[in-house]
């Protein structure tokens, strides 16, 4: 998953279970889009592999570490 939109008021589900097999998440440390925080803490409950980067939303400074991860 790539800065999924968790904890943003008007979606339907703010903190979705998620439950896919494998998961990964690669969101940025500046996303002023979604907030890094709802995303940290989905990960810390449902125990899922995150890799928090210096970047923003788009995550385009990151796409080497990206294709590298998946």
């Amino acid at each position: 998953m790539l800065a999924p939109a968790l904890g943003l008021a008007d979606y339907p589900e703010t903190s979705p279970l998620i439950q896919a097999q494998h998961t990964h998440i690669i969101h940025g440390w500046r996303d002023d889009v979604v907030a890094p925080g709802p995303v940290i803490e989905r990960a810390r409950l449902q125990r899922l592999s995150l890799r928090m980067v210096d970047d923003d939303h788009r995550l385009h400074a990151s796409l080497e570490t990206i294709l590298c991860d998946f």
